[in-house]
């Protein structure tokens, strides 16, 4: 067998399309007139199982031989995966806040005021005063005198009579009265006088003061919360296929056997691996 020539290796959709008889051996009978070993004897390819003999591209018989092989065949794949992603929610929480609130405190203060007041005191004044003072007159009084009257008296004869008769006459004469007249005199009196004196009291009085307080208060927080979403994962996969080889070989006839081909059977997945290879 060492003298069989390796034609070439192909595929098994190759040699499927173009004889599909030869791939089962259909030309076994034939390849046998003409030096085909039918699978007998020790296969020529390392680790290759005989799978049939046929006709060659020259006509000549050459057998096949299938070849154990496998490879890594890389493939991606759409999963729906869950992905973790923080979404901004606000809550409302309690803060210690400090406020200054205004409180109304009585305070002591010292107000003046005026106080009205009287007193006494002393003034001089003029007055008038009625006062008696002496002042010499002059002024007429009746006197009785005696003067010498004439008159006529019944006689015999009318004769003329002269005789004393009292006659009242006015004479003028100084006399001393007293007279009232008024005078001013100074004199010293007590009058009212209002006054004001201040005076000091102590009285209370409102006063507005801030004073510091602590309430609790509501405000807003952003916080971010772990949430679930659906997502497309691709992944990368390798897949190991087994993709048999099938080697032609031309089996010694008159001339001493050559290498004619190889080509591979379809492939069948034996096992998996994937790994992430990204996410949208």
């Amino acid at each position: 067998h060492s003298s069989r020539v390796l034609l070439h290796t192909r595929t098994m959709g190759d040699i499927y399309n173009s004889n599909p008889g030869g791939i089962y051996g259909s030309f076994g009978g034939v390849g046998g007139m003409y030096g085909s070993t039918g699978g007998v004897g020790p296969s020529p390819v390392p680790g290759g199982t005989y799978y049939g003999s046929g006709v060659g591209p020259d006509g000549q018989p050459i057998d096949r031989y299938m070849v154990p092989e496998s490879r890594q065949v890389p493939t991606t794949q759409q999963i729906m995966t869950t992905q973790t992603v923080n979404e901004p929610r606000t809550i409302m929480e309690p803060v210690q806040r400090s406020i200054q609130v205004p409180k109304t405190v009585m305070e002591p203060y010292e107000e003046e005021y005026q106080v009205p007041r009287i007193e006494m005191e002393e003034r001089t004044i003029q007055v008038p005063k009625q006062v008696m003072e002496e002042q010499v007159i002059t002024v007429s009084v009746p006197k009785t005198i005696q003067v010498p009257q004439t008159k006529m008296v019944p006689r015999t004869v009318l004769v003329p009579v002269t005789q004393m008769v009292e006659q009242v006459v006015q004479e003028q004469e100084e006399r001393t009265i007293q007279v009232p007249k008024t005078v001013m005199e100074e004199k010293i009196i007590e009058v009212p006088r209002p006054v004001y004196e201040t005076k000091t009291i102590t009285v209370q009085r409102p006063k507005q003061v801030f004073e510091e307080r602590t309430v609790t208060v509501q405000e807003p927080r952003q916080i971010q919360v772990p949430r679930q979403v659906p997502v497309t994962q691709t992944i990368m996969q390798t897949r190991v296929v087994s993709q048999p080889k099938i080697v032609e070989y031309q089996g010694p006839t008159v001339i001493p056997g050559r290498f004619i081909n190889s080509y591979e059977l379809p492939g069948q997945q034996m096992q998996q691996q994937q790994q992430p290879m990204m996410s949208t």
